[in-house]
């Protein structure tokens, strides 16, 4: 939160990380209840279901944060 010089500000920013920790968290563990829950009778299923599930959404953020983080190539800006 050192981002800026105004603590105000800061402390803003982290009440701003905890709440979006906080959503996170909920929406994680309602998708691997539904996730659970689709395997059910069989343990194995559920597992096997959670697994995959959560994998997904995992590469989706890790694709997503590169495509956030990426770097314009300089070849392609043209300016004219």
């Amino acid at each position: 939160m050192q981002s800026t010089d105004d603590a105000q500000e800061g402390a803003k920013a982290a009440a701003g990380l905890n709440t979006v920790e906080l959503i996170a968290m909920a929406v994680g563990s309602a998708v691997a209840g539904v996730l659970v829950n689709l395997g059910a009778p069989s343990t194995l299923t559920s597992a096997q279901l959670l697994f995959l599930g959560l994998g997904v959404i995992a590469t989706a953020g890790v694709f997503t944060a590169y495509r956030a983080t990426r770097q314009p190539d300089r070849d392609s800006a043209d300016p004219s």
